[in-house]
């Protein structure tokens, strides 16, 4: 395989990137033609839209983004991308994402100057490559679902299917190390290049990611059919945080029998989903649930998810209502992660939990 330096310069920047994180995935033959659009598919928060020779403006739904464009999220925002039918791409809050290229030549490349971005590429031709930049690093990807973050000099490109051969770029261009990361695993690029499993929370971010959905003909999809894939996203995050829970191991003695019974056979059934997946500390957190079993000693509670289960910043009751919100207002949250909790009983054994950051 044969890597090229790609140099990459934005109005502002005084000086090109020096190293690289290039992904390229080679996947079955598809039709260019429908894969060459990448659309606005799901947009929260503020998401800003900068194209050469126009005023800076919100991404709407159904936008198309375009070789050259920039693209910022938010504190507190979330971009979705659909090229073509079948690839996502995903930016989290307080990323600032360039589009070199789409399919240019069969050459798709954008630049992440910070923050995260998902991607999940189908159906390229053999001729094809998607490439994802950074400042740090140069990756080849020989699978099709991953994520790349970057910030305060580091990458990190972290591996949900098939293999990455990651390498580290010198200021030179040159190449110093390559290392091969396989599913379940990442890379870490800064000075050097050091391999570790994925954590848990970024192995929850993948599978939160592999529940979304592509919109079916998004050209004529409604406002409808959009927030379909808003639905899908946040049931997504809610089933794979119990996946890729923790749960306390000390047994809650406080749990009478009959909701121990409840609990193995219907906490399957629950789902509970915040109203963002990133919040702002002024901002009120909106929790949604259903199918909860109708006791009255069922509570909800925001906790720091690096708390042990038990603890908490807030809670309320659920008064044996199977579903409903609840609101939490005044929190003034630090920033960093944290999770809803769902509790059958008056103990600190946790049924549910649900994910979402503050920044």
């Amino acid at each position: 395989m044969i890597f090229h330096r790609v140099t990459y310069i934005h109005t502002g920047h005084a000086a090109a990137m020096a190293a690289i994180v290039a992904i390229s995935c080679t996947i079955a033959a598809c039709k260019p033609v429908n894969e060459s659009r990448a659309i606005a598919a799901f947009v929260v928060g503020e998401v800003t839209l900068e194209r050469p020779s126009e005023p800076a403006r919100q991404v709407r739904h159904k936008d198309e983004i375009r070789k050259g464009d920039l693209v910022k999220t938010g504190a507190a925002s979330l971009l979705v991308l659909q090229i073509g039918r079948d690839s996502l791409i995903k930016l989290e809050a307080d990323t600032t994402l360039s589009i070199t290229s789409l399919f240019e030549r069969g050459s798709t490349k954008f630049a992440l100057e910070q923050g995260t971005l998902f991607a999940r590429a189908r159906k390229l031709l053999k001729s094809e490559s998607f490439q994802v930049q950074t400042m740090t690093s140069l990756a080849a990807v020989r699978g099709t679902q991953f994520s790349v973050s970057y910030g305060k000099g580091e990458s990190v490109v972290a591996v949900n299917s098939g293999e990455v051969a990651v390498q580290k770029v010198a200021d030179d261009g040159t190449v110093k190390d390559e290392t091969t990361v396989g599913k379940g695993n990442a890379a870490v690029v800064n000075k050097k290049i050091s391999t570790r499993p994925v954590s848990p929370e970024e192995r929850a971010e993948l599978a939160r990611f592999e529940k979304i959905e592509p919109v079916k003909d998004i050209d004529s999809a409604t406002e409808a059919d959009l927030r379909k894939l808003e639905e899908s996203l946040m049931k997504g995050a809610a089933e794979s945080d119990v996946e890729n829970s923790n749960p306390d191991p000390k047994k809650d003695v406080t749990t009478s029998e009959k909701e121990k019974s409840v609990e193995d056979d219907e906490v399957k059934n629950m789902v509970i989903w915040t109203g963002k997946q990133v919040y702002s500390r002024s901002d009120t957190i909106v929790v949604n649930y259903k199918n909860v079993p109708d006791y009255r000693n069922c509570w909800i509670d925001i906790s720091k998810a690096a708390d042990p289960d038990g603890s908490y910043q807030s809670y309320n009751w659920t008064y044996a209502a199977k579903e409903g919100q609840m609101t939490f207002p005044d929190m003034n949250l630090e920033p960093g992660l944290y999770e809803v909790r769902v509790h059958l009983g008056r103990g600190s054994s946790v049924s549910k939990r649900f994910r979402f950051r503050v920044q």
